[in-house]
């Protein structure tokens, strides 16, 4: 179950592909900027409505811990048929950050062979084949076969006001955003083959950067220190040299310390994408049951955790069409808790949009 770690990692081929890529996909018609209940207009509306239902009949099974109430995909311009991931909420609730895929993140080979020349084994951009390859609204993602992070304003109980995230840079595929108490921005991108952490646009210099692939930040002060979690790709080949799992790393006299991987029993495999709370709360994306969910573990001491409990995970009965939930991100005050869910239709095709749930 280790693919969803490396989910983002296979959106590091996607700037290689600038060179190769045609300049012939379909002209935007809109992007979106503003509350707009007609977002996915832009899409064929059978297939529109057809993703409807798979959402309406599926999402309500989902299984969630009991302290917490019915799940609710949130309203207004973040959810669409495009794929929505990597949520973030802001400590006061009021701003929800998201990365965004103009199609199906676990598709991205057919979004490649779709911009591929046709004398390399591709489709050359055939826009007869446009809507096959993507879905959604454009949101100005630049080339469409890149992704961008995203911010939304809570306006009553809904997130509108879609706009850029400030750091995004196009081709570069920015996602894992979160904002610490001081303000500043933790990302995720990468250069090359690689897959760094920045801060405020900037590469942060982690001992190990250079040969790791470090994924979803998490900054917040503790009672030891200025910490900043990460989970990093493990690799399946045996490599001696790579790591996994959730790992901490802590800024000491003007540096961050060599990462130290968070003890057991929370250093699986395929643990990934944490959050950790004030409260020392940690919530994290697991596949530790063979269902990839949300989990959580109590932090005991510097490096020392409970047996973690699963929160939000797919529907115990099989053929809900839930792929995955995961990326777990709360509020200050704990009220709610956000989350994404992966969608998976008849035809095998997915969509990720963000739920939450409401705390008893």
């Amino acid at each position: 179950m280790k693919y969803f770690i490396g989910l983002f990692f296979i959106l590091l081929f996607l700037s290689g592909c600038n060179s190769s890529t045609p300049d012939n996909a379909p002209e935007e018609r809109r992007d979106i900027t503003a509350c707009n209940t007609s977002i996915d207009a832009e899409d064929d509306p059978a297939t529109v409505a057809a993703w409807k239902q798979v959402k309406q009949e599926t999402f309500p099974n989902i299984y969630v811990a009991d302290e917490w109430e019915n799940p609710e995909l949130i309203e207004g311009d973040v959810n669409t048929i495009g794929w929505e991931d990597s949520a973030y909420i802001s400590a006061d609730g009021e701003t929800l950050s998201f990365f965004y895929l103009r199609g199906d993140l676990l598709n991205i080979a057919g979004i490649l062979k779709y911009y591929t020349p046709v004398d390399q084994g591709g489709l050359g951009g055939d826009p007869r084949q446009f809507s096959t390859y993507h879905r959604g609204p454009s949101r100005g993602v630049t080339p469409l076969y890149t992704s961008d992070s995203f911010h939304a304003q809570k306006i009553g109980d809904t997130f509108c006001n879609v706009e850029k995230f400030t750091y995004s840079k196009d081709g570069e595929n920015e996602w894992g955003l979160m904002q610490a108490a001081n303000g500043d921005w933790y990302s995720v991108s990468h250069t090359q083959d690689n897959m760094d952490l920045y801060k405020n646009g900037e590469r942060l210099p982690i001992p190990g950067a250079d040969q790791y692939k470090e994924d979803n930040p998490h900054s917040i002060e503790t009672a030891y220190g200025k910490e900043l979690f990460f989970d990093s790709l493990d690799d399946e080949k045996g490599d001696p040299t790579s790591r996994g799992g959730l790992w901490v790393t802590r800024y000491v006299d003007g540096a961050w310390t060599e990462p130290e991987a968070l003890a057991p029993p929370l250093q699986f495999p395929a643990d990934n994408q944490p959050f950790l709370t004030t409260e020392g709360t940690l919530y994290f994306t697991s596949a530790r049951d063979s269902t990839l969910s949300v989990w959580k573990s109590t932090r005991t001491g510097k490096n020392s955790w409970t047996e973690p409990t699963k929160v939000i995970g797919p529907p115990k009965s099989p053929g809900y069409g839930v792929w995955g939930i995961g990326e777990a991100t709360l509020p200050a005050d704990g009220t709610w808790i956000y989350f994404v869910t992966v969608f998976e239709n008849e035809k095998g095709e997915h969509d990720a949009d963000v739920g939450r749930v409401k705390r008893k």
